[in-house]
């Protein structure tokens, strides 16, 4: 009778895949002269969880590159065995994405998020350029991986805690930054999302806690925020978080395009996807033409169906932001 192999020697399997993974693509980018940087996984453990590594686990690998050099990484990946999660999107759909996965399966199985932002972020080349300007270097599987330094994770951890779906791993990695780093090193990660468009996210990671709240105010941060940064912060828990993330990318796409004729293309856009768009989001586009068809047909009424409370966060959203201007 076989026994259940328990989950941390599970946990500590896939570790050392992802790792020797990791030490795999970080190695084929750089025969290619693409310079990436480990942006979580490894390089969280190494910051906040050195007093117990094996409490921090991780199901992904996600590398930094830089604007310029991300359709050269994707081409990388593919010769390594890896296939795009969301198969191949239209440019104007994959502008919108600071992240696309990567996913390989067989004996050596692994899922790579290939970064050229993160969440919150606007000025993705200003982020590739404050992310790369301070790095450590850390050993995965013997090979030199660059990663954050002591800012660049406060960085990352204040805005992955922006993200629409707020994950429990996400604000332990908060809290225990809060204890492990001084206001110094707050006030360079603050000048680094500053310089990177992402000032207002960072507010938000951090006012959803008392201590981020308290390091705000002492580091004289912004309180008013945009309506689109707003938006990602309505979800209720355990809410479906998909309504407050399209509001969000919605106002966020408006704001970067004022005059009506590009917005007309942004809305044209999501009523009428790519096909690689609906075979991520929908497994029925996924089993053969008439699977893409029926979807296809039927994509359009979903969003209608979804647009009076995708609608009705819009309307929060901004009101909200107006009662703050007002109120300062």
């Amino acid at each position: 009778m076989s026994q259940r192999v328990p989950s941390h020697v599970r946990a500590a399997v896939q570790a050392i895949s992802l790792d020797l993974a990791t030490a795999e693509v970080t190695a084929a980018l750089a025969r290619e002269g693409i310079d990436s940087v480990l942006l979580k996984g490894p390089a969280t453990v190494r910051w906040l969880y050195a007093d117990d590594p094996d409490r921090r686990t991780y199901v992904d690998i996600d590398l930094l590159v830089a604007p310029d050099a991300f359709g050269s990484a994707e081409n990388v990946l593919e010769s390594c065995g890896f296939r795009p999660g969301l198969g191949r999107l239209r440019a104007v759909e994959r502008e919108w994405m600071p992240v696309t996965p990567w996913e390989r399966e067989g004996s050596a199985p692994a899922q790579v998020d290939l970064h050229r932002g993160f969440h919150g972020i606007r000025d993705f080349q200003a982020f590739w350029s404050v992310m790369t300007a301070h790095t450590d270097e850390l050993a995965v599987q013997r090979r030199a991986v660059r990663v954050p330094d002591a800012a660049g994770c406060a960085l990352i951890v204040t805005l992955h805690d922006t993200a629409v779906a707020r994950t429990a791993k996400a604000i332990e990695d908060l809290m225990r930054a809060f204890a492990r780093f001084d206001d110094a090193t707050w006030a360079e990660a603050a000048r680094r999302a500053e310089a990177c468009g992402a000032a207002e996210s960072f507010a938000l990671g951090l006012s959803h806690h008392p201590a981020g709240r308290e390091l705000a105010a002492r580091l004289d941060l912004p309180v008013q925020l945009s309506a689109s940064v707003v938006a990602r912060d309505l979800a209720a828990p355990g809410d479906d978080p998909a309504p407050a993330a399209a509001a969000a990318l919605l106002l966020e796409r408006f704001e970067d395009a004022p005059r009506w004729p590009e917005r007309a293309r942004i809305v044209l856009n999501i009523v009428f996807p790519s096909a690689d768009h609906l075979r991520a989001h929908r497994p029925l586009a996924r089993r053969g033409w008439l699977g893409l068809a029926v979807v296809r047909l039927t994509w359009p009424f979903s969003l209608i169906a979804r647009a009076p409370r995708v609608l009705r966060l819009v309307r929060r959203a901004r009101r909200t932001t107006a009662d703050h201007s007002s109120a300062g």
